[in-house]
């Protein structure tokens, strides 16, 4: 069986590339268009500009206080395979992470900011004592893709 969000990163990218291009093509005619050389409302062209500005900075450092990943998940061979990469920008280390079923010992999920941020800890038994990996965010899988991934990491954590 296998998890994966790559139509989610798809999309995720994609929107992003749109923002950022709407947000350069918006704030020059919002600052040099004559339409808004009197103000619109008692507001001049410099508080849209602003307040442009305000929602796309903020968008970008909630995307990346949740650190949305890409995630595969599957189980072959007698190993369970997590993999993942960050969608942060200028971030490029690829991580993968593979557990014998044998030495798989049970996982933990953390769920932080209103249950939008939610990491996932796995733990290995390793030479009798449990190792636990670093938290890897899921919270770019939806709610099918989070249930699954339960039910898979449920059924792995039984049949020991």
């Amino acid at each position: 069986m296998e998890i994966d969000n790559s139509s989610y990163v798809f999309k995720n990218r994609k929107r992003m590339y749109i923002y950022t291009i709407a947000v350069a093509i918006i704030l020059p005619i919002i600052l040099l268009s004559e339409w808004f050389d009197k103000p619109i409302f008692g507001l001049s062209r410099h508080f849209f500009a602003a307040i442009i500005l305000i929602i796309y900075l903020t968008y970008y450092v909630i995307r990346y206080f949740l650190n949305l990943n890409f995630v595969q998940v599957s189980v072959a061979s007698n190993k369970l395979s997590l993999k993942y990469y960050s969608l942060r920008p200028l971030t490029k280390s690829h991580n993968s992470i593979e557990i014998p079923l044998q030495a798989f010992e049970g996982y933990k999920i953390n769920t932080r900011f209103f249950g939008l941020k939610k990491d996932l800890i796995l733990f290995q038994r390793v030479q009798g004592k449990i190792a636990k990996y670093p938290p890897v965010s899921l919270s770019a899988l939806n709610k099918k893709q989070l249930e699954q991934l339960l039910i898979l990491l449920n059924a792995v954590s039984q049949k020991k």
